[in-house]
C-alpha cells in the first residue's frame, strides 16, 4: 500500500535548482539544469548531475511539460540517491511557502484532464 501523502504524477519535466552558494562569503545564485521523475503537490522527485545535502534549501524552476507553464517553487532537499557513480543522482525536495496560485497550477496539472 503507498504511504505518501499525496498523489505523484510520474514524468519528465525540465527543471532549475538555484540555491546560494555561500563559498567564499558570496551570496551568489547557482543554477543546475535537472529533469523531474515524478511530481506531487508535496514536492519533486529529480535528476541531476549535481547532488546537494540533505536540509539544503534551493528554488525550483519546473516547466511543466503538457502545459508549458513555469512553476517557481521553494524546497528542501529531503533525501539524495547516487544513481551512477557519482555523475548522476536522484533527489527528493519537499515545497515549502508554496502560494496557492501555485498550488492551483499543480492541482490542475496533477489531476486535470488530458486534453
Amino acid at each position: 500500500m503507498e504511504k505518501r501523502k499525496d498523489k505523484r504524477k510520474d514524468e519528465e519535466n525540465k527543471a532549475v535548482i538555484e540555491f546560494a552558494d555561500d563559498k567564499a562569503g558570496s551570496s551568489k545564485k547557482t543554477s543546475i539544469n535537472a529533469l523531474t521523475q515524478n511530481i506531487s503537490l508535496s514536492g519533486v522527485r529529480l535528476q541531476s548531475d549535481s547532488s546537494f545535502p540533505v536540509d539544503t534549501k534551493v528554488t525550483l524552476k519546473i516547466t511543466l511539460s503538457k502545459s508549458k507553464k513555469i512553476l517557481k517553487l521553494n524546497g528542501k532537499v529531503k533525501w539524495v540517491k547516487d544513481i551512477q557513480d557519482g555523475e548522476l543522482y536522484e533527489m527528493g525536495v519537499e515545497f515549502i511557502e508554496a502560494l496557492p496560485n501555485k498550488v492551483m497550477v499543480l492541482l490542475q496539472h496533477i489531476f486535470g484532464r488530458n486534453k
